[in-house]
Formats: structure tokens, sequence, C-alpha cells
């Protein structure tokens, strides 16, 4: 996942997490558990899918010819912070803060777009969060549930109190429960949390730092002790699926001495394309071979009643707020389910485009 950067103003994103793909005739839907990943770096397959691979059905059969997704909103179950690292227990300004957004699903629904709307007003510091789910139509049995996870970076937060608030909780009213609270300390006047001259820095992924400011573009400065070194922090990049990091990187999680869903060592290859699952095919990158999206783009918004009216990679889907229409859309976790330069759309949760692969056709 991308660092997210606002101005002093309301500001409206999307973060991504959605389902992978599949044929009516494939068995069921492979998508990343995080809360059920492994201490390794090495657990995710050539798919990209992991030991954490769910089928959608209860019997290899079920769910498959007439299955199809709507999107609606689901209720936050937790929002949990990573540790600020400061004598005071505040986090101090000019570094992203991580969390971790997390849900519980159905067992054949997926996690869908994140809505995350910031308002940076004094006396008015708020996060809103808005979780959605691909929910599964399809009258037939399902797995128990399971909790999901998505990681979202926020950064370039003013100094203040500020509260996380369920945007999609049932029972807000006047005076909400908040789900997460938290304080951003003001950066002293020679700290130099802000950086000379403003703008991305040059550091490049893996070098150390000390602010947000110092990293490229879409990385932010993780502090924490990992790897044993406690006077500065690193650049990374912040996922939550491998979609959502460069080849030939991998999302990893709960690695020893290393901070969780950042992007990092090198994802498993493959051999063929029969290591990979609907809508990708094994390709050659400059240092090996791995899954890469090849779904064909004209295929994208054609109508359907379910599944098995879509191509491979795709899904039949119907939005939120749109009507009863449903199209076969790539749901994406990030711009790496996407083929030919297409991106995983961004935007506020309620439009067409939010959490599928938006093309852009040549001429």
């Amino acid at each position: 996942m991308e660092g997210i950067k606002f101005s002093k103003t309301i500001i409206t994103l999307t973060a991504m997490c959605a389902l992978a793909a599949t044929g009516c005739n494939r068995q069921g839907l492979g998508v990343m558990n995080n809360s059920t990943q492994k201490t390794d770096a090495s657990v995710t397959d050539a798919q990209g899918l992991g030991d954490a691979q769910i089928d959608a059905s209860t019997d290899g059969a079920t769910c498959q010819a007439c299955q199809w997704w709507k999107r609606g909103l689901i209720q936050i179950q937790s929002v949990q912070l990573e540790p600020p690292f400061t004598n005071s227990g505040w986090y101090p300004e000019g570094i992203g803060i991580r969390m971790e957004v997390q849900v519980h699903l159905g067992g054949c629904d997926f996690m869908g777009p994140l809505d995350v709307q910031i308002i940076d007003q004094p006396n008015n510091q708020t996060i809103f969060l808005t979780a959605h789910t691909w929910k599964h139509q399809c009258r037939l049995p399902c797995p128990a549930g399971q909790i999901e996870s998505k990681w979202l970076v926020l950064s370039d937060l003013s100094p203040g109190e500020w509260t996380v608030l369920d945007a999609a909780d049932p029972t807000m009213g006047p005076d909400p429960n908040p789900v997460a609270t938290f304080r951003v300390g003001a950066c002293g006047s020679s700290q130099g949390c802000h950086c000379e001259g403003g703008g991305q820095g040059q550091s490049h992924e893996g070098d150390s730092c000390d602010f947000d400011c110092e990293c490229q573009y879409d990385q932010t400065c993780l502090l924490g002790g990992f790897e044993g070194d406690w006077s500065h922090g690193i650049c990374m990049r912040t996922c939550s699926t491998d979609a959502d990091c460069a080849l030939p990187e991998q999302c990893v999680f709960d690695v020893l001495d290393y901070p969780r869903a950042v992007c990092s060592f090198t994802r498993p290859q493959c051999t063929s394309d029969s290591d990979c699952r609907p809508g990708f095919s094994c390709l050659d990158n400059w240092d090996g071979k791995y899954c890469v999206a090849t779904m064909d783009p004209t295929l994208d918004g054609i109508s359907c009643n379910d599944d098995c009216d879509c191509g491979d990679g795709y899904v039949c889907t119907q939005m939120t707020g749109s009507d009863e229409s449903r199209n076969c859309h790539v749901a994406c976790q990030g711009d790496g389910d996407c083929s030919f330069g297409g991106i995983c759309a961004t935007g506020p949760g309620d439009t067409n485009s939010s959490g599928v692969c938006i093309f852009v056709m040549a001429e």
C-alpha cells in the first residue's frame, strides 16, 4: 500500500483490497488471508496466494455456476496502530502512522475498498474509515467466516489529538465511540521533520531515515528497532498483499526483527502458466520468471449474470449505489492485479470504478 499524503482540508481517497478472480471452471477464489500467514518470508507461492488460499466452496463444486459479487458496507472489527516508539507514547510529526484495519467477513465474502476521509481542522481532527466487502450472492453453503486485514499509512498529519471513527457503524450517533485515538506531537524547531525544501527525498527503499520526507515517493520511514537498529528508521513500502509491491518483492508478515506488512524479499518464481492463477501468465522479469497479470482488457465491463459469463481473471460484479446491472470486472488489491498498464482504481468507495482495474486502451 502506498503512503498517503494530504493537504489540510477534507480529503477522500481509497485504499484497495479485494478478491483474486477465477473462471467458473476453477475451484473457488484464492486470496491472501493476512491473519493466517506464517513467520517466514517464503510463505507465498508463485501465484501470490500462499498457504492462505481459500476455496469459496465447501466441496470444490459449490459457488461456481451461479456466483456473482455485490459490493456493500461492512462494520470494522478493530483498528490496531503501530507503537509510536516515543517515551511519551505519542507519534512524532513527520512520521507516517501505520494502522491495521480488521473486518470479519462471511466465508465466501472478500474485502473490498477501504474509504479514508481525513478532516484536519481546528478542534476537529478526525479520520473516517468506511470498509466495503465483495459479498457472495450465490445461496449455497459457505465455510466459516474469517478476519481480514488492510494496512494503511497516514502521513503529514498535523499535531494534535486524533480520533478514528467507523463511518459504516450503524450505531453511530452524535457522540460516537471511536475505534482508535492517538496524538501527534509537534516537531521541534531544530528537528527538521519536514526536511529542507519540502517535497520527496531521494533515499531509496532500505536506506536509513529519520522522517518520511527523506524517502522516495510511496515510501515511509518506519521506526521500531528492527534488525537491531534503534537509532534510525528505514524507508519501506507498506502493503496488504503482493499486488501492492513491485516485482520481484512480496508482502511479508511477522518476520523476526522485521516490521509487519512491508514489501521486501524476493517472491517465489514460477516455471509455467499452470503455476499462476486465472488471468495471470508466467513471464520473464529481469531476475527470473514470475506470475504477471495478462487478462484481456477488452473483456472489461461486459454484461454478465454470473462469473461463468466472464473471462479469466474477471468476476461478475454489482457496484454499491449502481443500478441492478452486473458487469465483468477485475476486482483488485493493487496495480499488480491489473494487466497491460491498468491501474487499481482509487476514489470514493461508492463510485463504480472503485476497487476494480481500469484499463487505458490504446487508440
